[in-house]
């Protein structure tokens, strides 16, 4: 899935707005960094400034929106649109991330919708959601669905890392979230 977005990036490729449904909580990390990032490669360095501000949520063309209480409302899209209007402080773009998008109350749905039919230029909007029945279908026809298998990611990614010796593997990834978890502990998983 990295290899595809960096390869969408590199050609100028990516489309106006996403939803990761699953645990996209990663991969929209990964990408944002990947979109910011100083260093031009297929993995965000993770040491330039960009990169460390996107780590630690503070950078100022990043904007993550999470439910307000039970969902997320209206006032909430509200700020995303009026964010979107100005340009980036450090660049052109500007990254939107709507986590847990499922439980947008329907006035949120609706300015959100208005939002993705006329989008910015230079704005890259992800909404990250368990399961996309509860987003309206004009929104779902405005944004590419990306479906992420939780159950296996971490066995895959291990896997394409040269980590194919591990008979464990299939357990481990039902208990560690990351490759980076994986790989801080491989020492204890080989013994």
């Amino acid at each position: 899935m990295k290899k595809r977005f960096t390869t969408l990036l590199n050609n100028n490729r990516l489309v106006h707005a996403y939803l990761f449904e699953g645990d996209g909580n990663e991969l929209a990390m990964w990408l944002t960094k990947q979109v910011f990032c100083k260093i031009i490669s297929d993995e965000p360095c993770g040491e330039c400034s960009s990169c460390r501000r996107i780590n630690v949520h503070n950078h100022p063309d990043v904007h993550v929106i999470e439910p307000d209480g039970q969902a997320i409302k209206i006032d909430q899209i509200r700020l995303l649109q009026k964010e979107a209007a100005y340009k980036g402080v450090e660049g052109s773009k500007q990254v939107f991330i709507i986590k847990q998008a499922d439980r947008m109350n329907p006035q949120a749905s609706n300015a959100l919708l208005k939002f993705l039919e006329e989008p910015f230029q230079d704005t890259l909007s992800i909404l990250i959601a368990d399961k996309r029945d509860s987003i309206l279908p004009t929104i779902l026809s405005r944004v590419q669905t990306i479906r992420i298998d939780v159950s296996n990611s971490l066995e895959r990614e291990a896997r394409s890392k040269g980590y194919t010796s591990h008979k464990s593997l299939p357990i481990l990834s039902t208990v560690m979230t990351s490759i980076e978890e994986f790989e801080k502990h491989q020492e204890v998983v080989d013994e």
